[in-house]
């Protein structure tokens, strides 16, 4: 058990330091989330620390209590917030995957249900994993193209397909034609779940 200790310690250690190292001196930012995040293993390393200073000592059996009460604690919420998660939280973003240049993007060819009280829609990603109607890459020369880039709000978290503001310009367009030589103006809606405008601009 000793060995187990140290080997956690060591284990412990060494990712928060590598952590902080990576941060500070590589990246130079450290937000709110990842300072939470090295807090609370700063604290399971002290933990560990006092344990194995008193594994041979009298207060062995306390410290395995305490230890037997933060497991247990830990164990609980963990298991509350999956279950709370899975069958009281009602989704509020459609499926995303990760992505490696924009951390995360919509999936191809899905459906997603939102169901709120205050709405109830179904929101479609097209075959280019953006919303509404399916696309062709290679623009045809009969249209023009306007690709809208944001957040929720561009991509209409709240409303049917055919509501974003996206369509509503197209249409709007599309009673215009004259100006624009008669073609075809397509509105392309790119807009993800919190993308910040680095992403949009990548």
């Amino acid at each position: 058990m000793k060995k187990f200790i140290i080997t956690l310690l060591f284990i412990t250690g060494a990712i928060g330091g590598i952590v902080v190292y990576e941060r500070v001196f590589v990246k130079a930012a450290f937000g709110p989330s990842l300072m939470l995040a090295v807090f609370i293993l700063g604290l399971f390393f002290l933990f560990l620390l006092i344990t194995l200073l008193v594994y041979e000592t009298r207060f062995r059996e306390t410290a395995a209590k305490i230890w037997l009460v933060i497991i247990s604690m830990a164990l609980t919420y963990i298991l509350a917030d999956i279950i709370t998660g899975y069958f009281l939280i009602k989704p509020l973003s459609p499926n995303i995957v990760p992505d490696e240049y924009r951390h995360h993007k919509l999936v191809p060819n899905t459906n997603s249900r939102f169901e709120q009280r205050d709405f109830f829609y179904i929101q479609r990603v097209n075959n280019v994993g953006l919303r509404g109607r399916d696309t062709q890459i290679k623009k045809s020369t009969d249209r023009y193209r306007i690709l809208m880039l944001g957040d929720s709000f561009t991509m209409g978290k709240g409303v049917e397909d055919d509501q974003t503001f996206s369509i509503l310009l197209e249409e709007a367009l599309n009673k215009r034609r004259a100006i624009c030589n008669g073609k075809t103006i397509e509105v392309l809606n790119a807009g993800v779940d919190s993308y910040a405008p680095i992403l949009s601009f990548i």
